[in-house]
Order: C-alpha cells, then structure tokens, then sequence
C-alpha cells in the first residue's frame, strides 16, 4: 500500500501570475497549485529544507513574454503544462 495519499504535506506552493504593463487587460491573472513540484523547485534552487521550515519565502520575477515565464518557472523546477499556459494566452482585444 502507498503511504503518499494519507501523509500530509508540510508545504503549499503556489504560483501566482499576474498580467502587468499596457497589455495587462489582455491576460488572465492565474494562480496555480505546484505543491507536487515541491522536490524539485527545493533541488534546483538550492534551497536548504530544514532553514525553509521557519520561514515563509516569497519570490517575485519579471517574464516579457510566455516563453520567457516558461523558461524561467523550468529553470527553478515548475513544470506547467500548455493547458494552464493557454489560461494566461491573450484575449482578443474588445472593439
């Protein structure tokens, strides 16, 4: 039997993406749960879990275009998939 279903975690990461500059109008702010990436964004950080534990960290960044906030979220272990990109896509302008 697995043990992963009935252990709880001791962390939540989330993701909050938020549209900003002229075009802001045109995206969707979007938040998303990758509490189950946890191992890798602590891996590819370098951070140090047994400091995390009394701390609450909070990391903002700057992206110009999908691809680049694709790239960047990869480079510290947060994978999402093109469906929650396709959230974030541009909404046709209203006339």
């Amino acid at each position: 039997m697995c043990r992963q279903e009935f252990d709880q975690p001791e962390f939540k990461v989330t993701v909050n993406i938020e549209p900003v500059g002229p075009n802001a109008h045109r995206h969707t702010d979007s938040v998303f749960n990758v509490t189950d990436q946890f191992d890798s964004i602590v891996e590819n950080m370098g951070i140090d879990i047994d400091e995390l534990r009394h701390f609450s960290t909070r990391m903002t960044m700057e992206a110009e275009d999908l691809e680049s906030l694709r790239s960047v979220l990869g480079r510290i272990g947060i994978e999402l998939n093109d469906s929650d990109f396709g959230t974030l896509s541009a909404t046709p302008d209203a006339e």
